[in-house]
């Protein structure tokens, strides 16, 4: 019989997605920081919206706690056409979300998990010019 350790981690997952209209945000990694600033678990933000959570390694899940939830890393680069040539492109880079959820104090999203925490969706507004 294998006999694993309990960390005392709960596996933490869920979705990220714009309150606009739903669709799912397609990059970035949100971060769970403690009030305390010790720990900070993260996961990356799939295509499709859905994170995992880890603290030591991805997947390893979360301490039971209560965490300010923010975003990093929400910015991508696109190719878009140069008007007047002929199919020349330049990169811009595109940020994903308001600012405010890319930072700890601004973000305005706090969780609470404990062993019946499973899942944690949330909603965040697209960046406005």
């Amino acid at each position: 019989m294998f006999v694993g350790c309990d960390n005392g981690n709960v596996s933490l997952r869920g979705t990220v997605t714009h309150s606009e209209d739903g669709s799912p945000l397609t990059g970035g990694t949100v971060c769970f920081a403690s009030s305390t600033g010790a720990s900070i678990s993260r996961g990356d933000v799939q295509s499709n919206g859905t994170y995992i959570l880890g603290t030591t390694k991805p997947g390893d899940g979360i301490p039971p706690g209560t965490y300010t939830v923010y975003l990093i890393n929400t910015d991508v680069t696109q190719q878009v056409p140069i008007p007047g040539t002929d199919g020349d492109f330049r990169d811009v880079t595109v940020q994903l979300v308001d600012p405010k959820y890319t930072s700890p104090t601004d973000s305005g999203m706090t969780v609470t998990v404990d062993k019946s925490t499973k899942t944690y969706d949330f909603k965040v507004e697209r960046f406005k010019k």
